[in-house]
């Protein structure tokens, strides 16, 4: 049944000639060397045999399919006699090397044709053979044309013969080998070390039951086939057991028969071997390396007949071979179902021995290499658990008859038959245990608390293109490795041990698009919006196994916390916020370096509060004057939905503000003065609006009497005469204190003024604010998401979501679910997530560390049209969620659609609000570069006389202000100097004076470099002004 039954096996085999004709038969075919042998390149051959009483002259005969041969002229196949024709002739003594190709594993035709054909027209081939239209045995029928139409189509047509112009060469022998995809009865020949035979050269090679698997190992080249032998019976024991130093079998080469029960089959892939034994402990298993039956199990007891082999790979230690049995078959199924010899329980260090080869052990460590491209689905464990030993007992574990793969870092428990491997050419002796199931490797944690998830997100969905993150212990020994090999995210968790560790990512291809999070057993964060390609040591965490509280930790911050056991850098300190700022205890005091400082003032009498930096630094400062910390918040609802679209945040009693006390003289030092009440404490903050202050600097307050005289005087002289004009006499401050008037000159919802190129904020009061520089050169300079990177797929689209207006955003975390639970996409502080996501309904969590909300931060999520949610999801508390939809019409073509925009785009079927007008940006300024009356806000460009003078811009905005430049490409670099940049000035009525005694804004130059030159002037209008008389631009000179 197992063994000469060869009709189980697919041939197609079509003799076209009877051995009357050709005595020439395919005799022999060694298709598949086992390894054991060697090499393919090295072992294959094919034997051909002459039947027949007389001599076959070969010369010409070739090979059409199979393998790429011309027989020599001469060639002789005399009767009686073999002629082997190898791949390396080298291995046959008097073999003949074939030309060219391979005999494939598994699957070949072979044919052989004589030198009898005739190629008439010289194309190559010999198909060439005539057509015979009414099957008169004759080609010269001319055919009838019916209809005269010169075609032989039409009905009642007949076609004209085709007389023949190549005669086709005999076909000699032909044979085609097809095996089934597990072992069958041919698999010894299937890398078993048999061959393939032919019974009787007289019978029919196209049937299978004319084949058999030699009983020679490498089969008998040059020589009578094989014949049954009388084969030894014995234990495996016997087989095994040796006291050769080497570990080479007392039975190496005898033909045995042996029975045991299957521990292992290899059905993956090719069906190379399987493993048996009898009984469990020492040298009770041995490989069977031939392919097994297909209806062969794990648990069935078989009796197998083989020749004992000792396995060396090329270039392999020869003293590490492994004893296995080849060119065998199994001779009987005797039982199913049966329960397997116990598994030897050892220790790692006790695996690697020769009495366990091809026995069942089971052993369990640590995963200290992960299976990778270049580990052919082997992976490593380690005794030394706690990564403290470097130098630690491996074992390796193979994939032969299950793929398994273990993340790095965690302890497994693996059971399996134990392959000794010989080494190579390009690889080191080693044992392998192979397990037979996936369930023979078992994932364990000693200690479920000590276990860290590590959360990969990738924010264009496709993985992170080769990039990888390692964890190292205490040692800087790898205690984890792995990656994001696709989607958007994906989670790998470690048991780990109580220590200090360290974890980074390095990544070659859009770093930009990986982060990370670490998080303990109980959820807390250890590693929270890691970023790939940082310093190795920038994100350490602990792991303890316990579930700390964290906080701050300084006794000298304002928010120190005794019970937080982990500081997670939370800690602010007086100054650092409005709410807590700095007391004043005189006139003077020193604000920080690298930070926003908030300070308080008590004022000591009803009058004017002067508060200045001018002249105590170098520092370019920013002022901000209030009487109390409270925040407004004002909403932009879509008329349409009643949805709010926009959040916007400010200080409700916003007192004054001042950048530069004079720009235009190039003091960028501060001052303001407001008037102030007996009694009342007054909020001072100096912040760092632009860049960091690189020093710390002085101010000073001082308070004075009320102003009783006309203020903003000037005065203009000409030919005519000189003009005075001023401003009308301010009420006094005690008459502003009176009843039912306000106190501070109280002034609402006045967002902080700019500097060119800083998009529009709202100061956030209690933690330093980041200032978002944009170009001013686009229409739309709200809130605005990043920009697409990259091309999302089919049915997807560029999404983006933050957190902005947190005043705390350290406290800030978040995460995005789909509607199935998994984690999207997560992010903290205002950072910016981008990805690729399809349509559908998303739910947002947002937690707060300190406990007391998002402190005006709200969520926000765009994509190609603009807006698709703004929420406020933690108004209060520590945590909130909500839900939003993404519903983009892919079937739209985004763009401007209105047709008198500059960009206006008519394929366009939905408009994403990118149209821009003439002057909208500096490209396109108004028309006209002469003086301007009742204009609108934007850009003009303007025609600077040859002589000195001033440029008057007037426009209804007090908060406006005007960007004047000398060309497009100008810069808001401070340390360049502000490039192309002339003048910066703000208010409702501007004036920059053209001459050689007034430097430029950046103070690159002065300003008379600009005359009889056109220039261009953005002006600005927040909507705060009382009149509508428009702007106003015009050149006086002196």
């Amino acid at each position: 049944m197992y063994r000469n039954t060869l009709n189980t096996i697919t041939s197609i085999l079509v003799l076209t000639l009877s051995l009357s004709f050709s005595q020439v038969v395919i005799n022999e075919i060694h298709f598949n060397p086992a390894s054991s042998q060697g090499s393919d390149n090295d072992y294959e051959f094919l034997e051909l045999y002459n039947p027949g009483a007389t001599d076959i002259d070969m010369s010409g005969y070739s090979f059409t399919e199979g393998i790429s041969h011309v027989f020599a002229d001469g060639t002789t196949l005399a009767a009686g006699t073999y002629f082997v024709l190898a791949k390396n002739a080298e291995s046959y003594t008097g073999s003949t090397e074939w030309g060219s190709g391979s005999l494939g594993n598994s699957t070949e035709d072979i044919e052989i044709i004589a030198n009898d054909g005739v190629d008439g027209n010289a194309d190559g081939d010999f198909d060439d053979l005539g057509v015979d239209n009414n099957g008169d045995g004759d080609f010269d029928d001319p055919g009838v044309d019916a209809n005269g139409d010169g075609d032989y189509d039409d009905e009642g047509d007949t076609q004209p013969d085709v007389a023949p112009v190549d005669t086709a060469p005999t076909v000699v022998d032909y044979v085609d080998y097809e095996f089934g995809d597990y072992g069958e009865v041919h698999g010894g020949a299937d890398g078993g070390g048999g061959s393939l035979e032919l019974l009787d050269a007289a019978s029919d090679n196209s049937l299978a039951a004319s084949w058999q698997v030699s009983w020679v190992v490498g089969g008998t080249p040059g020589a009578a086939n094989s014949t049954e032998p009388d084969f030894t019976v014995m234990t495996i024991y016997n087989i095994q057991h040796t006291t050769d130093a080497s570990g080479v079998s007392p039975h190496l080469d005898e033909q045995v028969q042996t029975t045991g029960i299957v521990t292992g089959v290899d059905r993956l892939g090719f069906n190379s071997a399987f493993v048996i034994q009898d009984g469990s402990g020492s040298w009770n298993g041995i490989y069977c390396w031939w392919g097994a039956d297909a209806d062969v199990m794990v648990g069935d007891e078989v009796t197998v007949r083989g020749t004992v082999a000792e396995y060396t790979a090329g270039g392999g230690d020869e003293s590490k071979s492994m004893t296995q049995l080849v060119a065998g078959n199994i001779v009987s199924v005797n039982s199913t179902g049966n329960t397997l010899p116990a598994a030897a329980e050892l220790d790692i260090e006790d695996v690697g021995a020769e009495e366990y080869e091809g026995v069942l052990v089971t052993t369990s460590g640590r995963v200290v290499a992960a299976v990778n491209d270049d580990s052919y689905g082997e992976w490593r464990i380690s005794n030394n658990l706690d990564a403290s030993d470097t130098d630690a007992d491996t074992i390796n574990v193979n994939d032969r008859f299950a793929v398994t793969d273990p993340a790095f870092g965690t302890i497994a428990t693996v059971t399996g038959p134990l392959n000794q491997w010989s080494g190579s050419t390009n690889s080191g002796p080693s044992w392998r245990i192979e397990p037979a199931s996936e369930a023979d490797v078992a994932i364990e944690c000693v200690n479920a608390d000590l276990t860290i998830s590590v959360e990969m997100l990738d924010s264009f969905g496709d993985g992170w293109n080769g990039g990888y993150y390692e964890i190292r212990g205490p040692s800087g020994s790898v205690v984890g490795t792995g990656g994001l090999d696709y989607g958007w995210s994906a989670v790998d968790t470690y048991c780990l041990f109580e220590a200090a560790f360290f974890i980074y990512v390095i990544a070659d291809n859009y770093p930009e698009e990986i982060s990370f999070n670490v998080r303990d057993a109980f959820g807390n964060y250890l590693v929270s919006g890691g970023m790939a390609n940082s310093g190795m040591f920038d994100y350490a965490f602990t792991v303890t196994g316990v579930n700390e509280t964290t906080g701050c930790m300084d006794p000298t911050a304002v928010n120190y916390d005794f019970t937080a056991a982990v500081d997670d850098g939370s800690c602010y300190y007086y100054g650092d916020i409005c709410a807590d700022p700095i007391a004043m205890n005189g006139n003077t005091d020193v604000a920080a370096s690298g930070a926003d400082q908030w300070f308080s003032y008590t004022a000591a009498a009803t009058g004017n509060m002067t508060v200045s930096s001018v002249g105590q630094t170098e520092e370019d400062t920013y002022l901000v004057l209030l009487s109390s910390c409270d925040i407004g918040y004002e909403y932009e609802v879509d008329p349409t939905t009643g949805d709010t679209l926009y959040v916007t945040e400010y200080f409700e009693d916003l007192i004054a503000t001042n950048d530069d006390f004079n720009s235009v003289t190039g003091v960028y030092q501060s001052e303001a003065t407001i008037c102030v009440v007996a009694g009342e404490t007054y909020i001072i903050g100096w912040i760092s609006m632009y860049y960091p202050y690189e020093e710390s600097f002085g101010f000073s307050v001082e308070e004075t009497a009320d102003i009783t005289t006309p203020v903003n005087m000037t005065a203009f002289g000409d030919e005519v005469g000189i003009s005075v004009s001023w401003g009308p006499i301010p009420a006094g401050c005690a008459e502003v204190a009176a009843p039912g008037r306000s106190s501070s000159q109280r002034i609402d919802r006045i967002q902080l003024k700019t500097k060119p190129g800083a998009t529009e904020f709202v100061y956030s009061p209690n933690k330093k604010r980041e200032i978002n520089h944009v170009n001013p050169n686009q229409r739309n300079q709200g809130t605005t998401g990043p920009s697409l990177t990259r091309d999302c797929p089919d049915e997807q689209s560029t999404i983006q979501m933050y957190q902005s207006g947190s005043s705390y955003n350290s406290e800030v975390t978040w995460e995005v679910k789909d509607s199935e639970d998994n984690l999207i996409a997560n992010g903290s502080s205002n950072g910016t997530w981008e990805g690729c996501l399809p349509n559908g309904t998303y739910t947002v969590y947002g937690y707060d560390s300190w406990g007391d909300g998002w402190n005006g931060g709200s969520f926000y999520v765009y994509g190609p049209i603009g807006l698709i949610a703004a929420i406020d999801l933690v108004p209060s508390g520590s945590s909130g969620s909500a839900d939003f939809d993404i519903d983009i019409n892919y079937a739209a073509t985004y763009g401007c659609t209105d047709d008198t925009a500059l960009n206006y785009d008519p394929a366009a079927t939905e408009d994403d609000g990118s149209c821009t007008y003439i002057g909208d940006v500096c490209e396109t300024p108004f028309a006209g570069t002469g003086e301007v009356t009742g204009g609108e806000p934007g850009w003009y460009q303007f025609d600077i006389p040859a002589a000195a003078g001033i440029l008057t811009i007037t426009q209804d905005d007090p908060y406006g202000n005007a960007l004047v430049v000398s060309t497009c490409e100008y810069g808001f670099d401070y340390y360049a100097g502000y490039p192309g940049i002339i003048a910066y000035p703000a208010g409702n009525n501007l004036n920059v004076n053209f001459s050689s005694d007034q430097p430029d804004y950046g103070g690159l130059g002065t300003t008379d470099a600009y005359l009889g030159t056109t220039i261009l002037i953005n002006v600005t209008d927040w909507g705060y002004g009382t009149t509508t008389d428009g702007v106003s631009i015009s050149y006086a000179e002196y």
